[in-house]
């Protein structure tokens, strides 16, 4: 027979997981909704990781011909191997296209909503309310939910390292071991996934490793052995890390590096100590992610990683974020939380923070979590501090109202907003420009090379045959893959050349032409006989994107 006590602790946690749906449901629909709207923008380092994996699922090797690369070649740098792999799955079921591409970093950060739930539950012994918020604030934070909207490989960190340590914190809660050491492989493969991790994730699991180490220690051969599988589950990334290529973003952007710029000479021309005005440079850049200024402020400067007019927090959360600081340090509700969130409030900025950037978004994107706790902490303690019921319903209902205009204002950034005023920069148009020149299949397509590396726009929306694509423009010795910086300006693959534009020459031929608004003037074109405007592909504020113009040969009848 059921008692009323028993009833009520069902219809409890009946309510909670009905919440705790929700949540995802909320969390997902911001993240996948209109996902694979072209009229967004698509930017070409998404284009280079959807192609990458295509050209992986149809031959086995990537657009350079490497078979199955640890880091891959992209443009002036390399990229971490994860996403393009993972991202085979979504495209081998549902084909090369825009959502296909981004399936993977939307579906993570849907799921680390969830995982951050779980993890500040584990942590606070079942404080669901509390967790409930951390998760909320995650969901609906502008940080997390453009970054999940990209198909960027550090969302896809974050999750692991969420992953990570809820399995080592749950293996550390219930005594298995076995739990733990599947905690720390993927804290290993978060590295796989983004650079920055090779740097953060270490930090974090060793300072978990140090606060487990009385119950590790009891039993040291699994301890040994746990050593050993992630000594070989390290080993492929630490060689690659040593290779020229696994170190160019470290020598490009540390301002450790020897190549960084920094002021050497004081006012009164004298040399500064290197050591000394790096590790003040280092400091300031560090405490900038801290800033209030820095994280309720929106940034007009940032404008191909981050939105026009938000900040990575909404500035409602501002007094949220600077109670909540106080009172998880001082209240003792909180001592056991400690251990977990601020490793990765204190480690999370490191490897963002060694770039000469000051406020990187994407490097420092694991410090949305801790920061969203911290802010959780203020609107719980908040609530708990008024003692009339009353007062509560107030400021929930106040609460909710400032969520919902909030997520409002998200969504119309990103479906509005963002689209007209940095179309250029998510570099809209090549969906259409791909159809159209889809129309052209036995025409020589000349493409101007001037707007940097838009060739793989082309291979992304034509689909173009990765295996031709290998064999017709692959121009790098492959015992070179990881060393050599070698890159073609020119390429010919298929119909398509990618190159200077030389009027003359395109005449002669009779190709079709692309470019932007620069190539030649619409009343150049509509004058002179030896060119036809085909069509013209504009930005959301009219402006050009792109002209098609077919070169004649007058000469040749």
């Amino acid at each position: 027979m059921f008692t009323k006590k028993f009833m009520k602790r069902y219809l409890n946690n009946y309510f909670w997981i009905l919440t705790l749906l929700s949540v995802f449901f909320l969390a997902a629909v911001i993240r996948f909704y209109q996902l694979d709207n072209p009229d967004h923008g698509f930017y070409l380092d998404e284009a280079a990781i959807g192609y990458n994996a295509y050209s992986v699922l149809k031959t086995g090797r990537d657009e350079f011909g490497k078979s199955f690369p640890l880091l891959f070649r992209s443009f002036t740098d390399f990229k971490a191997p994860l996403y393009i792999y993972l991202s085979i799955i979504p495209i081998k079921i549902l084909g090369l296209g825009i959502f296909s591409t981004r399936f993977i970093s939307a579906l993570s950060g849907s799921i680390a909503v969830i995982l951050a739930y779980f993890l500040i539950k584990f942590i606070t012994k079942n404080n669901r309310p509390f967790s409930f918020l951390a998760a909320l604030v995650l969901t609906i934070s502008p940080w997390h939910v453009f970054y999940s909207r990209g198909a960027w490989e550090s969302n896809l960190s974050l999750l692991l390292l969420l992953v990570a340590t809820s399995s080592c914190v749950y293996g550390s809660m219930i005594k298995k071991r076995l739990v733990f050491l599947l905690g720390s492989i993927f804290f290993v493969l978060s590295t796989y996934a983004y650079h920055g991790q090779r740097i953060v994730a270490p930090l974090i699991f060793g300072f978990y490793l140090f606060h487990y180490r009385v119950w590790l220690l009891e039993k040291k051969k699994f301890l040994v052995l746990g050593f050993l599988v992630l000594g070989l589950l390290t080993i492929p990334i630490l060689a690659i890390s040593l290779t020229p290529g696994g170190q160019s973003r470290v020598k490009s952007l540390s301002i450790f590096s020897p190549q960084s710029v920094l002021p050497w000479q004081n006012q009164d021309g004298q040399p500064n100590n290197r050591t000394l005005t790096t590790l003040r440079k280092w400091f300031a850049l560090y405490t900038a992610y801290f800033s209030p200024r820095n994280l309720f402020s929106e940034d007009p400067a940032e404008k191909q990683r981050w939105l026009p007019d938000l900040a990575v927090f909404y500035s409602w959360q501002l007094p949220f974020y600077l109670l909540g600081l106080v009172w998880f340090i001082k209240k003792k509700e909180y001592a056991s939380s400690r251990p977990f969130i601020l490793p990765w409030l204190f480690f999370s900025p490191i490897a963002a923070s060694i770039t000469g950037d000051p406020f990187s978004t994407v490097r420092a994107l694991p410090l949305v979590f801790p920061l969203s706790v911290i802010i959780a902490v203020g609107i719980y303690e908040s609530i708990i501090f008024f003692k009339s019921k009353n007062l509560k319903i107030i400021f929930g209902g106040v609460l909710a109202l400032m969520i919902i205009f909030s997520l409002v204002s998200l969504m119309i950034q990103f479906l509005y907003i963002l689209p007209y005023q940095r179309a250029k920069y998510w570099e809209l148009g090549y969906s259409q420009l791909g159809k159209i020149l889809a129309s052209f299949p036995n025409q020589k397509i000349v493409i101007d090379n001037s707007r940097g590396e838009s060739y793989i726009h082309i291979l992304f929306f034509t689909k173009f045959d990765p295996k031709i694509y290998q064999k017709e423009a692959g121009y790098l010795e492959l015992p070179n893959y990881y060393s050599s910086y070698e890159r073609a300006a020119v390429k010919k693959f298929g119909q398509f050349e990618y190159r200077p534009i030389n009027w003359a020459k395109e005449e002669k031929e009779g190709n079709i032409v692309v470019g932007d608004e620069l190539i030649s003037s619409r009343e150049n074109i509509l004058n002179n006989p030896r060119l036809q405007l085909l069509e013209e592909i504009l930005y959301p504020d009219q402006t050009v994107a792109f002209r098609i113009i077919k070169a004649k040969n007058l000469n040749s009848h």
